[in-house]
């Protein structure tokens, strides 16, 4: 028993307060994932995965791919998977999303949900170590209430994250072109990656996305037909007017006229453009200036989630890099940074039932906040390194 006790001992004074926060998150965040698995029988009605479900029984059925962006019809498909539709589920992703989704027809809803939501460790895993995260610090990023947040929604921002850290970091042209090609499908957390890149003047790698870009529609429209690319053109304008009317929740929400709109402050929108401008001239004023290279790179991903119009929640998980980033600079504003991102969830989900109040922009600045705020450290990643 007296060894039992001389070995805690020993444990706990080698290891710093630091290292004890990350270890108590990376425990919460494995309670949580108990709980996932014990209860997402029960989850799953209320998540976005019954979306990604019933799109894969409808083309094993027969649908056209263009019908699932039909509002009232894919309801109706929802609905005959689930027997309802309570999260008012949309289809608004991309035609080549459905390659991803097509094999989930060949399991129960229940299996289907748990694979599904389990793949999600993997891009947020490889992001993390791709950002330079090792040990704690790895494990408390991928083991983290928000990331079991991220699997139970079925969210597909942690592949996004994934291509988001190769651009940023990767090393070889091609796959950096084409994992940039890949984040384009979802454009508004692409902007960072393109800030960068042209900052760095590597217009080869753009021109790769382009090709990339250019091979996904022609081959997803030879698989689905081109009507599926124009319904998705159609349906993403018509849900930026649903959003506008207060269609999703406003937690559900990152921009800052999201913010605005739910306070009930006038004139959001031309706030949000405000702020937008801000942002951008922010973000080249930072390449200008002389911070350490990490400091930089994070300040300009957190600056570019206030940029577009719409981002969910689930792009906070792009906060991964500042994160990551911090924790290479002295200081205990990494620390606070990596508690932010992990109560934010929680937070917003109190203030979805609750307040119906946004808090994503606040949250954002505050990261930026911390962020700006840490120390300096020599630099492992250069913004001028080219491939």
């Amino acid at each position: 028993m007296r060894s039992i006790q001389r070995v805690k001992m020993v444990v706990l004074e080698s290891m710093s307060i630091k290292d004890m926060v990350l270890v108590l998150i990376a425990v919460a965040g494995c309670i949580n994932l108990v709980q996932f698995i014990l209860f997402h029988s029960m989850l799953m009605p209320r998540m976005d995965f019954p979306a990604f479900y019933s799109a894969s029984v409808a083309l094993h059925g027969g649908v056209e791919a263009a019908s699932l962006y039909d509002k009232e019809g894919f309801f109706e498909i929802v609905s005959k998977s689930f027997g309802a539709n309570p999260g008012h589920l949309l289809w608004l992703y991309p035609p080549p999303l459905l390659w991803l989704v097509e094999p989930l027809y060949f399991f129960e809803p229940d299996t289907a949900y748990l694979i599904w939501s389990f793949l999600t460790l993997l891009p947020i895993g490889f992001a993390a170590w791709i950002a330079g995260a090792r040990g704690l610090v790895w494990a408390a990023l991928v083991l983290n209430p928000t990331t079991v947040a991220l699997m139970a929604f079925g969210k597909t921002d942690a592949l996004f994250l994934l291509m988001l850290c190769i651009s940023i970091f990767g090393r070889r042209r091609g796959i950096v072109g084409m994992s940039l090609g890949l984040l384009l499908l979802k454009p508004q957390l692409a902007l960072a990656a393109l800030i960068i890149l042209c900052y760095r003047r590597q217009f080869s790698v753009l021109a790769i996305a382009m090709v990339t870009v250019a091979a996904l529609v022609s081959q997803s429209s030879a698989t689905y037909g081109f009507d599926a690319w124009q319904a998705f053109v159609e349906s993403g304008l018509a849900f930026s007017h649903m959003v506008r009317a207060g269609y999703l929740p406003w937690p559900m929400l990152i921009p800052t006229f999201a913010l605005f709109e739910s306070f009930g402050v006038p004139g959001a929108y031309a706030a949000h453009v405000v702020v937008a401008i801000i942002s951008f001239l922010s973000c080249i004023w930072v390449l200008r200036c002389n911070w350490d290279q990490e400091k930089k790179i994070g300040a300009i991903v957190l600056l570019c989630l206030l940029l577009p119009p719409y981002v969910t929640w689930a792009g906070l998980s792009l906060a991964i890099i500042p994160i990551v980033n911090a924790m290479k600079l002295p200081g205990w504003n990494a620390s606070l940074m990596l508690i932010v991102y992990t109560l934010f969830p929680s937070v917003n989900l109190i203030s979805i039932r609750y307040l119906d109040r946004s808090f994503g922009a606040l949250v954002v600045l505050l990261l930026l906040y911390l962020l700006i705020m840490a120390g300096s450290a020599p630099a492992s990643y250069t913004l001028d390194k080219k491939h």
